[in-house]
């Protein structure tokens, strides 16, 4: 993770990877399935990989699946994935164009935040979609997200609104937004102004007139 300084600049993107966005996430997604890397797996109905179109420009993190998305397999479904749905449209995006997942691909039981060491046991998958997409923007939904991808200690009310920068282990960089979650909006409306605050930050970066 680098400053919120040097996250002002524009990071660098490698060459499309060869093989097709799609075709590699497939790849992934496969030997992923039955995992049991983790505790997780003894409690859940479904993988929650993630979902988007074939070249995401933007790139949704949230920390786990909950019920929902573990009946569906599916990420952000339910009132929290409305919500999603239209604050990307807000943006002037449409769905395609984004790509949505979680930190952690299997439902921890009873809803609670995922603990430290399964979020390490999936982030290499997670840094697999990240080197795969190649979005222009990440957003980061809550503190967990954040703090899991960028690994820093702060909490998300030191990090949120303020540019970050994701460095891959192939040295690719992509600009982070960590934001609130949409669940954490639906409890408390009142903060929905200043997550579209941070939002319009992602959207200028990106050229997108809301």
């Amino acid at each position: 993770m680098q400053s919120s300084a040097s996250a002002n600049r524009r990071p660098k993107r490698p060459a499309a990877p060869e093989g097709g966005a799609t075709h590699r996430l497939s790849e992934v997604q496969r030997e992923l399935d039955g995992c049991s890397r983790c505790a997780l797996c003894r409690g859940r109905r479904n993988i929650v990989f993630g979902a988007g179109g074939p070249s995401p420009r933007l790139m949704f993190i949230g920390a786990a699946p909950g019920v929902n998305e573990d009946r569906q397999g599916r990420p952000f479904v339910g009132k929290a994935g409305q919500l999603l749905s239209r604050m990307v449209k807000a943006m002037t995006l449409d769905r395609k164009e984004v790509y949505v997942c979680h930190a952690v691909k299997c439902r921890p039981p009873g809803n609670r935040a995922p603990r430290a060491e399964e979020l390490d046991t999936c982030r290499p998958v997670l840094e697999q979609q990240l080197e795969i997409i190649q979005p222009e923007v990440v957003v980061t939904l809550g503190e967990v997200a954040a703090r899991s991808l960028l690994k820093v200690p702060q909490p998300l009310s030191k990090l949120q609104g303020e540019w970050q920068v994701w460095t891959s282990s192939g040295g690719a960089r992509v600009r982070v937004m960590p934001t609130l979650h949409p669940d954490h909006l639906l409890r408390h409306p009142e903060d929905k102004g200043l997550a579209w605050q941070h939002l319009q930050k992602v959207m200028a970066v990106m050229n997108l007139k809301g």
